[in-house]
């Protein structure tokens, strides 16, 4: 299921791909400056087209350095505040298997 997700980003446009990165990175640069960073800060607006994919991305960011840290976020607590996400299976199998990595590489179940 990884696959339709990962098939749609390849899909972006060149533009689309720098502007993914640039918001990925912005979130990057805001947990490393030592706090947490709010999510909701760097999320398009729901008009937006790259909303759902920069959002995912997000996710993935904000679970692992939260789990890094010692604020285990589960998927379902995403879903509950992304309830938009929970329309997409492939975008929550895709989440569900970066959970279970970022799980796995700090030795939890």
């Amino acid at each position: 299921m990884q696959v339709a997700q990962e098939f749609q980003l390849l899909n972006l446009t060149d533009t689309e791909w720098h502007r993914l990165e640039e918001v990925v990175a912005s979130f990057e640069r805001a947990w490393q400056s030592g706090m947490e960073a709010d999510i909701r800060r760097f999320v398009p607006l729901p008009d937006d087209t790259l909303r759902t994919d920069i959002l995912v991305e997000l996710i993935k960011v904000d679970q692992e350095r939260r789990w890094h840290n010692g604020s285990r976020k589960t998927i379902e607590a995403y879903l509950e505040e992304w309830p938009e996400l929970k329309q997409g299976e492939n975008l929550v199998a895709n989440l569900v298997e970066a959970e279970c990595a970022t799980r796995v590489a700090l030795g939890e179940e």
